[in-house]
């Protein structure tokens, strides 16, 4: 299982600045596909209030995680009309201890 955890954050031209970490979740949820081996989503609002932390969970594989996941947020931004002016500004894929 791969862990990644990724920010999104609303820039000055969001269409909504503030989003409940909830719906974030279904978001990309909706917008998985199987290729994406998506198996859990978490996603809680730092306190900045302008972005929301998500921890996706992958099946291992042979594709990279960062570069499903990556695809996997850019394709919930490109279709959901409430993350019109949001962006990835930061990836990393975590590391076991």
């Amino acid at each position: 299982m791969d862990l990644i955890l990724i920010r999104l954050t609303a820039s000055a031209a969001a269409t909504i600045g503030k989003l409940p970490p909830e719906a974030v979740v279904d978001i990309l949820w909706v917008n998985s596909t199987p290729t994406d081996r998506l198996e859990h989503v978490r996603a809680r609002e730092p306190p900045d209030g302008e972005s929301i932390d998500v921890a996706l969970f992958l099946r291992s594989g042979p594709e990279s995680a960062i570069v499903l996941a990556r695809g996997l947020c850019n394709r919930a931004i490109r279709n959901s009309p409430v993350l019109t002016g949001w962006t990835v500004s930061d990836i990393r894929e975590s590391s076991d201890p």
